[in-house]
């Protein structure tokens, strides 16, 4: 399970996902709101602020949406 960042901390914190995702950016569309994540390195580095209480169940449900 991947902890909640607060606002405005680090980034580079974050812990590795749980789940093994490919570099690149992710996107997770819900029917109140389109939000997204970028993996390097096999690390979250960006994170739209909705998504960080729960970012261990968007990593499971989410669309990579680059090449």
């Amino acid at each position: 399970m991947i902890p909640a960042v607060p606002y405005g901390s680090s980034m580079n914190a974050m812990p590795k996902p749980s789940t093994s995702l490919l570099d690149g950016l992710y996107r997770v569309e819900t029917k109140f709101f389109t939000a997204g994540f970028i993996i390097d390195h096999g690390r979250v580095i960006s994170c739209a602020p909705i998504l960080r209480k729960r970012l261990d169940y968007w990593l499971q449900h989410a669309e990579k949406i680059d090449g």
